[in-house]
């Protein structure tokens, strides 16, 4: 269902996209496309704010896929309390991308490296608490590290995308997001596997606590 409406938005945006008339007529090769990225590539910024980001988007993932399966299995929650709780941790995942991006131009001065890694302080203490729970933990506790993570480990995304962009500049902003998105995104496509991998052998408090120490 999911892969039916993004094919048909998809489709409607082809249809209805203009070309900017400055742009008319304009064709860039493939070959120009490849060395222009190539070339941002290069840049030790971009560089380190996507290693930054690939290692942010695991925890996102993590977040994502094994909050709920670490409280059933791990602190004895029952389905519905963990379901909750992921629950709010989204909720404060919303919360998190408009206050990262706000405070990015309000108190990091539009900084977008010094939020991050404030982002990687706060996700590594979580991730290492989350990892310590047990079926003694209490639920208000539970429940501040789980919006914890949401709002940290998720809400990070924007401020990167927009990095990645100011990094690029005006005239390359497409390829400087091209590049680090494009290894941002594998992070993510192997983070869950790895993670649920060390988690089905060494249990998931060792996963979470391996997580949080990448942080």
């Amino acid at each position: 269902a999911a892969g039916v409406v993004t094919i048909v938005s998809c489709g409607l945006a082809s249809l209805l996209y203009r070309e900017p008339v400055e742009l008319e007529g304009e064709r860039v090769s493939v070959r120009g496309m490849v060395a222009e990225m190539v070339s941002i590539a290069r840049d030790g910024r971009l560089i380190l704010m996507t290693l930054v980001s690939m290692i942010l988007v695991c925890s996102q993932l993590a977040v994502m896929a094994f909050l709920v399966l670490t409280l059933v299995h791990e602190v004895d929650a029952s389905l519905p309390l963990a379901i909750g709780m992921f629950t709010l941790s989204q909720l404060a995942a919303i919360a998190g991308r408009v206050f990262w991006g706000w405070a990015s131009d309000r108190i990091f001065g539009g900084k977008r490296a010094l939020p991050l890694a404030a982002v990687s302080v706060i996700t590594a203490g979580l991730s290492l608490l989350f990892g310590s729970m047990t079926p003694s933990t209490p639920v208000w506790f539970i429940a501040i590290v789980c919006a914890g993570l949401g709002f940290a480990a998720e809400g990070w995304f924007g401020v990167a995308v927009l990095g990645f962009a100011e990094i690029g500049g005006e005239e390359h902003c497409g390829s400087a997001l091209g590049v680090s998105l494009t290894w941002v995104f594998l992070a993510a496509f192997i983070a869950p596997t790895l993670f649920g991998a060390i988690a089905e052998v060494y249990g998931f408090q060792f996963a979470w606590r391996g997580l949080g120490l990448l942080q």
